[in-house]
């Protein structure tokens, strides 16, 4: 019998992962370790006119970089970044319940003094191929397909350089 137990003991420590093991943090959706400090996405409430106001906001090390009104529904995570090991190219997601359009996304760029933060763009798909190249990001979204239930739209290819996005399709 104690056999029979000590192996299902070390058969559960075998299927534990090592990162709580040893206490190592795995990239959350809404936060990632740039080179710059920690890019969040964070929930925060204002008062306004005696009524509180939910806000959608960024900060960069604790450092507010964006926010905007919280639409009911409407929520942000982290869909790729660039380069991989200490990146400044973040694009996120922004969904929406909405049937009409899945989501947009926008690309936060913590490469200079300040962070630049695009606005929305895509075509409501919420699957694009996104690659990088130089500082350079290429963001090319499929059609949208006719029964599909969300509605995405025509093929869109987005290019992100130096501080400027561009749509060249």
């Amino acid at each position: 019998m104690k056999a029979k137990t000590h192996l299902l003991v070390l058969a559960v420590i075998l299927l534990i992962p090592v990162s709580v093991l040893f206490g190592q943090k795995k990239a959350t959706p809404d936060s990632v370790k740039t080179a710059k400090g920690v890019l969040k996405i964070e929930d925060d409430t204002k008062t306004i006119d005696n009524s509180p106001v939910e806000f959608k906001s960024l900060s960069l090390d604790k450092k507010l970089v964006f926010r905007r009104v919280n639409t009911e529904g409407e929520f942000v995570s982290i869909e790729n970044y660039f380069p991989r090991k200490n990146p400044n190219l973040i694009v996120f997601f922004v969904g929406a319940e909405a049937v009409s359009c899945i989501g947009q996304f926008f690309i936060v760029d913590v490469s200079g003094r300040k962070p630049i933060i695009t606005e929305r763009f895509g075509n409501c798909s919420n699957n694009p191929q996104i690659t990088a190249r130089n500082q350079t990001l290429t963001v090319t979204f499929p059609p949208g397909i006719a029964a599909d239930y969300y509605k995405a739209g025509n093929k869109e290819i987005w290019r992100y350089s130096n501080g400027k996005l561009k749509q060249i399709l």
